[in-house]
């Protein structure tokens, strides 16, 4: 069997993605820590701890996945592109205070 090599880990993707790949989540630590005093809060029911646990189990699952021949994409380029494009989108710098506070 042999391993399928994703775009973000070739020349000319590795670059750009990754810039913002680091550039979004490094910036998500400062919401989360800031999220850590309310996570306590009655309304919370437990979402806030599993959001944390389960965000990074998923994250490993999908680029573990992402390694096999049979789930690969046939526009891979436009995948990669709609992915770095999408995760700029969401960061908090640049997503609109008003959907900051939901």
């Amino acid at each position: 069997m042999e391993l399928h090599t994703l775009k973000i880990f070739k020349l000319p993707f590795v670059i750009p993605f990754w810039l913002v790949f680091f550039f979004v989540f490094v910036r998500e630590i400062r919401v989360i820590r800031q999220a850590f005093p309310e996570a306590s809060s009655v309304r919370d029911a437990g979402t806030f701890r599993m959001l944390l646990i389960g965000s990074p189990l998923a994250m490993l699952a999908g680029v573990a996945a992402s390694f096999l021949p049979w789930p690969t994409m046939s526009f891979s380029v436009a995948a990669v592109v709609t992915g770095t494009t999408m995760l700029l989108a969401g960061s908090e710098r640049l997503a609109p205070p008003e959907l900051l506070l939901l």
